[in-house]
């Protein structure tokens, strides 16, 4: 446990990669931390708790257990974000969640090319016709935003840049799920800012056409349905 640090109780929702890495940094850390999780994750954290490695290290606790969960400016929130940054992780403040979660979305949208074409992020990057798609779908996700007054120069921004180490070799969660047949994120991920593009009048063709493209390929596999 950190100095100065009074241990909480926590529950991390979704114990997936990013999940799983921060039940296990709060635990490291010392809190009494529990997760939500479904399907091979939860019977894997049952048998076997959640494992971080980092570099040499290794930080493992064993955890499980119930949430209630709000996403409101608070207090809480302020409290929350102290418990990330003494865990070790990044949590700036930001005057406008819009401004996170679009700027999440716009890695969402180059990174969902890798479905239809069954290749890692590194494909995009090392071909020049793929890197102008993926700058293209960008450059519209960044006009949607705008158009609805989220301004992304002002989004917080990752310690190390949006692509960090091993970054281009990952494969994004739309490819994962695409390969291994679990529901993809269609929705939130692609068909929603379309929504949002068409609500503000702004062109967003190739956005349109990866989620034609991406919703086809998900829907043909069973793990989408059209609305």
């Amino acid at each position: 446990m950190l100095a100065n640090v009074k241990p909480s109780r926590i529950c991390v929702f979704g114990a997936g990669a990013i999940g799983g890495h921060l039940a296990a940094k709060f635990a490291a850390a010392g809190h009494d931390v529990s997760v939500i999780a479904r399907g091979a994750n939860l019977a894997a954290i049952r048998a076997n708790g959640v494992a971080l490695r980092e570099g040499a290290q290794e930080d493992a606790r064993t955890i499980a257990g119930r949430v209630r969960a709000s996403d409101r400016a608070s207090e809480r929130v302020a409290a929350l974000r102290g418990l990330l940054t003494e865990a070790g992780m990044h949590s700036p403040r930001t005057a406008d969640i819009r401004q996170s979660v679009w700027d999440k979305l716009l890695l969402n949208f180059g990174s969902s090319l890798c479905a239809p074409l069954g290749e890692p992020v590194s494909a995009l990057a090392q071909d020049p016709a793929l890197r102008a798609v993926r700058e293209r779908v960008v450059a519209e996700g960044r006009a949607i935003a705008h158009a609805h007054g989220v301004s992304l120069e002002d989004a917080p921004r990752r310690p190390g840049g949006a692509q960090t180490a091993g970054a281009t070799a990952h494969k994004p969660s739309m490819l994962q799920n695409y390969e291994i047949g679990r529901p993809m994120e269609v929705d939130a991920i692609l068909a929603v800012p379309c929504a949002f593009a068409r609500a503000a009048g702004v062109l967003a063709p190739t956005l349109e056409a990866v989620h034609a493209l991406v919703a086809r390929l998900a829907v043909r596999k069973g793990l989408y349905s059209s609305p």
